[in-house]
Formats: structure tokens, C-alpha cells, sequence
């Protein structure tokens, strides 16, 4: 499965879900363009839903971490959800569990996010 996205604004927060495997720089480029745009309306609370993603590599995480400090910058955040095991390890062996911000599901990221 190819990777795709989708994008949700509720309030002051934006969702966005990754599904697939993310593995190409090629896949990223439209939710580059995307995030950057949201970014410049203003917004600067994200959570990132994982729950569809089967594979990511650098691409991916180079995804996360610019959101991340582009968004921490701001003034806002990003809380990463749903994490599956497999990206999970990733996170660990590239020790950026200590950087991201992690809840076990949705619910738990919006009120990360809100607090």
C-alpha cells in the first residue's frame, strides 16, 4: 500500500492521519506542501495519527521532526498517536521517543494538546 494522508482541522486543532508506508521522498512532497501552508495560516496544534501506518523511514521521521519544531516554535505542538510497535522501535532506536511528544490514542492527544 502507498502511502496517503488526510486532513482534518477541528477548531484550533489539526489532525492528520498517515496511512500506508512512507518510504519515499516522492510521497511526502504533497504533505510537505500541505503542512507548510497550514503552518503559515497560523496553525500550531497538531496531532498525527498513526494508526494506519505500516512502514516509515527517514522520510517520515524528517516529516514529524520539522512539524515538530515548526510547530514548537509557533507556540504549539504536536502530540504523535497511535503508535504502532513497529514505529514505535523506530522512535526508540533513533532515541526520538525523547523528542516527540507520544499518547496512546486520539483522545489522549487532543488533551495534550489542549493542557
Amino acid at each position: 500500500m502507498s502511502f496517503e494522508y488526510k486532513i482534518n482541522k477541528s477548531g484550533k486543532i489539526v489532525s492528520i492521519e498517515f496511512n500506508g508506508r512512507l518510504m519515499d521522498r516522492m510521497e511526502a512532497v504533497g504533505i510537505n506542501v500541505e503542512i507548510e501552508d497550514l503552518l503559515a495560516e497560523g496553525n500550531q496544534n497538531y496531532v498525527i495519527d498513526l494508526a494506519g501506518l505500516e512502514y516509515m523511514n527517514s522520510t517520515g521521521l524528517n516529516i514529524l521532526l520539522n512539524l515538530t519544531n515548526k510547530a514548537k516554535e509557533s507556540g504549539g505542538d504536536v502530540v504523535i498517536a497511535c503508535v504502532s510497535p513497529r514505529i514505535e522501535s523506530l522512535f526508540t532506536v533513533t532515541k526520538l521517543d525523547s523528542v516527540f511528544n507520544i499518547a496512546k490514542n486520539k483522545e489522549e492527544a487532543m488533551v495534550k494538546l489542549v493542557h
